[in-house]
């Protein structure tokens, strides 16, 4: 609210490092009848931050494939322990999501039990993982 007194007509948009930060944004520049005239985006495209994306309020969230990044990581860990060639570098893009494809990350899409679903059907890993990894098969 400090910087929205102080400095308010030259803000444009603001880029909240997790979502939770752009709602408190949000609702500071709701307050001082700005948001007609500033963006802001999240990331990690919580429940309430989709909500208010699909209400138009937020402009934008990212969502950071969290899943794809586990599996990655296992998989990786699992060819250093096998001595076998590894990528040094891994993308994993971030999805903006926007009111135009929010339904497609609808916190009703993304319930608790639906979540694990997807989430262990990606990590399911088809191959034996060598034993030096704890026991676990993933």
């Amino acid at each position: 609210e400090n910087w929205l007194q102080s400095h308010g007509e030259k803000i444009q948009a603001v880029f909240a490092q997790n979502d939770e930060m752009a709602m408190g944004v949000l609702l500071a520049i709701e307050r001082a009848n700005m948001k007609d005239r500033i963006v802001v985006v999240g990331v990690d495209a919580i429940a309430d931050a989709l909500a208010a994306v699909r209400d138009g309020r937020l402009d934008a969230t990212v969502f950071q494939d969290a899943a794809a990044q586990g599996r990655t990581a296992v998989e990786t860990a699992v060819r250093i322990l096998n001595g076998e060639p590894y990528e040094k570098e891994v993308f994993i893009p971030f999805q903006l999501i926007t009111r135009e494809n929010v339904s497609r990350f609808d916190s009703k899409a993304w319930s608790d039990s639906q979540t694990w679903s997807v989430m262990s059907q990606r990590l399911s890993y088809r191959r034996s993982v060598s034993s030096n990894v704890i026991g676990y098969r993933l």
